[in-house]
């Protein structure tokens, strides 16, 4: 990340003369007013490194303090904390410009430096804060920086500091904040390269408090490729220096490919696609990457070809046709009259009967045999069926005498021929028109006995039989029935 500094003339034009190092840093600012809890005056942490240091904090006092001017996040660290006695615990956030403060770092007594010893000087704020001097004392740093221990970005600008102190041993003191400085920024557009179609790049020149000119004359700090060609940038940064750098931008075309139109196959084929491209590299949808890919069943196949770094998808639908299975059932009767409708039910096909007829369905209307054949896009298929005459007539005959007497021969009063009859309902009387049988049964099978056991005499007798045949018709028939034992 490229970092920067505010107002950095403005700092060089009121310290250039009175810059100074500690422990190997360049100090360029300092806290210019400090606020001690119990009133102490500011000079002992204020300005440039001395020998003057505030000491003996209880644990939550705070102290806080602004530096000249206002100052951006820099390339390493661009702040430094110095103190003296011992090493000590801390909780510091940045005061930025907007009044706002930065998140808070937690500074320990394992994080500090050790430099070389000096006589310090301090307020005895327990009388009156009169100044006390400790000769060859230790004395330490600590280098911290802006995005990685406060979280800042290079948009923020920290314009002071507050410090909460913390149990420490032999208790916390402080000798000064810094702010140090480091070399000017240089500009890298970076390597030439190239592109793929489409593509665009952001060629980003930031540097704080720094000017710009590009070769189309514009002045932001980034400039929007979309187009092969020279490009470059002169910068004037925050010390004043002038630098260019230029960057050659190329275009690649991406592979053109086609798997074609979405397709439908015939249960059993394979289609083989082919992107067939040179010289480049395949990945398909199954993570495979062979120059084709066979296709045996139904789904979504995809394709990434890549040529010179470039990359074009192409993506195709296959659905399958299955075979079709055609039938008119199994061979069937057909009652004179009745009409049977012979159906393949195939879908996008084209039929032909046995009569040459071209219809999708067929009506059967007399005995025979029928077939049909039946072409799709995938196969052709046919069936036959064979009709034949069921004896549809409704026959329901009777006799007119019957001898119940047991020897096994016509005992039984019963139709003698029954067809197409489904369900019968028989009622027979005597002379005097009194009920004597009933019988749901088909064969009836009256023996000559009364329901209620007896046997009947000789004579004459009405019978009354209501029926329903195949087709769901009711009907009757009357008739006499004479007993002859």
């Amino acid at each position: 990340m490229k970092k920067s500094i505010l107002g950095l003339f403005l700092i060089i034009g009121t310290i250039t003369g009175n810059t100074q190092t500690l422990g190997g840093h360049t100090i360029v600012d300092y806290l210019i007013d400090a606020v001690h809890p119990l009133g102490c005056i500011s000079n002992y942490v204020v300005d440039l490194p001395d020998d003057s240091i505030w000491v003996d904090f209880n644990d939550g006092d705070i102290v806080t303090g602004n530096f000249s001017q206002s100052w951006a996040d820099m390339t390493g660290s661009e702040l430094l904390l110095e103190t003296g006695y011992h090493r000590d615990n801390y909780n510091i956030r940045l005061l930025l410009s907007n009044g706002l403060y930065s998140s808070t770092h937690n500074v320990q007594t394992s994080d500090w430096t050790q430099i070389t010893n000096i006589d310090w000087y301090y307020p005895q704020y327990w009388v009156g804060c009169a100044s006390f001097q400790t000769l060859n004392v230790v004395h330490y740093i600590l280098p911290l920086d802006f995005n990685l221990h406060f979280g800042l970005t290079s948009t923020d600008t920290v314009q002071g500091i507050e410090i909460t102190f913390l149990t420490t041993p032999g208790r916390p003191d402080i000798a000064g904040v810094y702010i140090i400085d480091l070399p000017c920024d240089t500009i890298g557009l970076g390597n030439d390269t190239t592109l793929c179609q489409g593509e665009s790049l952001t060629l980003d020149a930031s540097s704080f408090n720094a000017t710009y000119l590009w070769q189309d004359n514009s002045t932001n700090p980034t400039f929007d490729i979309t187009q092969q060609g020279m490009y470059w940038v002169e910068i004037t940064n925050r010390c004043g220096i002038t630098t260019s750098d230029t960057i050659n931008i190329n275009y690649n075309s991406p592979p053109l490919i086609n798997l074609g139109n979405d397709t439908t196959l015939c249960q059993g084929e394979t289609l083989t696609l082919n992107p067939n491209t040179t010289n480049a590299t395949y990945l398909w949808q199954d993570n495979s990457t062979n120059p084709t890919f066979n296709v045996t069943q139904l789904g979504t196949y995809w394709v990434e070809v890549t040529v010179n770094n470039c990359s074009t998808t192409d993506t195709i639908l296959i659905n399958y046709n299955p075979l079709p299975i055609i039938s008119l059932g199994n061979d069937t009767t057909l009652c004179q009259g009745e009409t049977l409708t012979l159906n393949p039910n195939t879908t996008n096909a084209t039929y032909l009967w046995q009569d040459n007829s071209t219809n999708p369905t067929f009506n059967v209307t007399q005995f025979g045999t029928y077939w049909v054949g039946v072409t799709t896009q995938c196969s052709y298929a046919s069936d036959t069926i064979n009709v034949i005459d069921d004896k549809c007539d409704i026959i329901l005959n009777m006799p007119n005498v019957f001898t119940p007497n047991q020897d096994g021969i016509n005992d039984l009063f019963a139709p003698s021929l029954v067809n197409g009859v489904t369900s019968i309902h028989t009622e027979i009387f005597n002379k005097w028109g009194q009920l004597i049988f009933s019988s749901d049964f088909i064969e009836i099978g009256w023996d000559g006995r009364t329901t209620s056991g007896a046997i009947v005499t000789d004579g004459t007798y009405y019978w009354i039989i209501n029926y329903i045949d195949i087709n769901g018709i009711e009907n009757n028939l009357k008739g006499y029935i004479t007993v002859l034992k």
